[in-house]
């Protein structure tokens, strides 16, 4: 690997780490943008969302994620 693909690499992985971090503070401190069951905005995007774990998604596209930059 090239240094300058490394450092995409690097920077990738920095991006998905602290927007996972930014994303798990911000529906732990109630300050989610998902419309509520019921309101007219409630959509499949947000009934899938429920039907999710916060944490369920970093590990899987973490590991997605490493296993592309090793082909």
């Amino acid at each position: 690997m090239s240094p300058a693909d490394a450092l995409r690499m690097t920077r990738c992985l920095r991006e998905l780490v602290i927007g996972h971090a930014l994303s798990v503070a911000m529906t732990q401190a109630g300050r989610s943008r998902k419309p509520e069951p019921g309101s007219p905005g409630y959509n499949l995007l947000a009934e899938a969302a429920d039907a999710t774990i916060l944490d369920d998604h970093c590990g899987p596209g973490l590991t997605a994620l490493l296993n592309g930059f090793t082909t």
